[in-house]
């Protein structure tokens, strides 16, 4: 059941009513090219069934019955939700950002949703006032890094040979519990995103990184060194714009040290290479700066930066 809508200083807060959905989106969307909306529709069609409905948590402030603010917090695969931030129109945003992120929060708490995700393009963002006193917490700024295929990238490939005792054994289906055996593993002690470890159950993670682009398990593969594993390497392919993803990379804590995320990160640029896609991208935790130096050692650059917070389900 919906919360109450509240009423302050004239304006109306509530879930967004049927005939007032596809203007509440539009609004909600609005800092989205419009070239991306029409796969976010599509998306959300084709999206399994989930405990959040993907217009419960559709909220809209308004005044004298007219739609002036909305926010979304749209489902995602793996008990998940992305809280797209609020947007006004003819009203001051202060006056909207925290009922409607705590609109947005009541419901998705409704539902059940283990965890809530939001992206700031700076912590000069004045919504984030509003994130943290709904719950959210800070966990990460985040470098966006690409790298695209030219002759200074030869060298960096071919070195890959070297690396004789690395193997990447392709990712089956029915490898699942290793997969997560192995993924996990990989989170302990790791630099990146610290603050994510536990806010949800292995599967669901999972899930999520299946989500990203378009999923192909032959895109996955486990890392191995003298026949054992020693992490996991997880691309996707995007066609719009031609990319490669690097979705996770992780290497377990007993193998770490021995050069094999390097390893990994060249056979992305190879696959990438082979693929003739106009860049290879990732993000990574602007704190961890092995990680950093590792890919621009690779010639990966910055070319974006968010500040990432995550909501957990209150207990």
């Amino acid at each position: 059941m919906s919360p109450a809508p509240a009423n302050t200083e004239g304006l109306e807060f509530g879930v967004a009513r049927e005939q007032e959905r596809l203007g509440a989106l539009g609004l909600a969307l609005r800092t989205l090219p419009a070239e991306c909306r029409p796969r976010l529709v599509d998306a959300i069609g084709r999206q399994p069934p989930s405990q959040l409905g993907p217009f419960d948590a559709l909220v809209v402030a308004r005044r004298a019955g007219e739609v002036v603010a909305a926010a979304w917090g749209q489902p995602q695969p793996g008990a998940a939700a992305s809280l797209w931030l609020p947007e006004a129109i003819g009203v001051a945003a202060e006056k909207v950002d925290g009922p409607l992120i705590g609109l947005v929060c009541r419901q998705v708490d409704h539902a059940r949703m283990p965890m809530t995700q939001a992206l700031l393009e700076s912590d000069d963002d004045p919504r984030l006032a509003a994130l943290l006193e709904a719950g959210f917490d800070r966990i990460a700024e985040l470098f966006y890094l690409e790298w695209r295929d030219d002759e200074s990238s030869k060298g960096a490939l071919e070195d890959s040979a070297c690396d004789s005792a690395v193997g990447f054994e392709p990712y089956h289906p029915r490898d699942r519990r290793r997969l997560e055996r192995v993924v996990e593993s990989t989170y302990t002690g790791s630099l990146d995103c610290p603050a994510l470890e536990g806010r949800r159950a292995i599967a669901d993670t999972i899930d999520g990184y299946r989500a990203i682009g378009q999923y192909d398990s032959r895109d996955w593969c486990f890392i191995t060194h003298e026949g054992g594993d020693a992490g996991v390497l997880l691309l996707a392919q995007h066609d719009d714009p031609s990319q490669l993803e690097l979705v996770y990379m992780g290497v377990t804590p007993a193998a770490r040290g021995r050069g094999l995320g390097a390893a990994a990160v060249r056979e992305a640029q190879r696959v990438a290479a082979a693929r003739c896609v106009d860049r290879l991208v990732l993000a990574v935790d602007s704190t961890n700066k092995p990680a950093r130096d590792h890919y621009a050692d690779a010639g990966f650059t910055r070319w974006a930066s968010r500040v990432a917070l995550i909501r957990s389900l209150p207990r």
